[in-house]
């Protein structure tokens, strides 16, 4: 059996969401005989990072909310987190463009480490706070999952990723208009 999972790097659902799909899994006597594959999505592919963006405020422009709406919102969401068995911290998470971190993934994946790379990533940007729009930091990540620094450089500056993500993101628009997908 093959599930296909559209998910964002940067949606706090989509981490929590995955870490019950997998204790899920995890409960299946059949797991073995399931194939598992991330697929590329962006919440918000025309953001970019500016120096001093905080997930607060990214989130009150971004939603016309007031800051204190926010907060409250996100501690909740922090909470969520916290009984799926996850780390999210929105005082020290930085608001990124996903797009190199979906290359790094679809690299990752092609080497046997994709979702190693999907669970690394979400863990810089939901616990560590680390910027994934940063070429040193997703490299840095490449090689915490075992892979080559050159090799994962070379996927970031190609377009045979690029591709692969634009794929995706394309294909989950389709469905979604079909109406035949949930996503967050």
């Amino acid at each position: 059996m093959l599930i296909e999972i559209w998910s964002d790097i940067m949606c706090p659902f989509c981490y929590i969401g995955k870490a019950h799909f997998e204790k899920a899994l995890d409960s299946l006597s059949f797991k073995d005989k399931i194939e598992v594959k991330y697929k590329s999505y962006q919440l918000d592919p025309n953001y970019h990072h500016v120096e001093g963006d905080t997930t607060y405020k990214y989130l009150s422009a971004s939603k016309g909310m007031p800051l204190e709406q926010v907060k409250e919102m996100t501690n909740h969401v922090e909470q969520i987190g916290r009984n799926a068995g996850v780390n999210i911290n929105f005082s020290t998470n930085i608001p990124a463009n996903t797009f190199k971190a979906h290359e790094l993934i679809h690299f990752a994946a092609s080497e046997g480490k994709g979702t190693a790379m999907k669970e690394k990533l979400f863990k810089a940007h939901f616990e560590d706070g680390l910027n994934i729009e940063d070429d040193s930091v997703l490299l840095s990540l490449a090689q915490e999952v075992g892979l080559s620094e050159d090799a994962a450089k070379e996927a970031l500056n190609s377009d045979k990723y690029a591709y692969e993500v634009k794929q995706d993101i394309a294909r989950h628009n389709r469905l979604e208009s079909a109406e035949f997908l949930f996503s967050c």
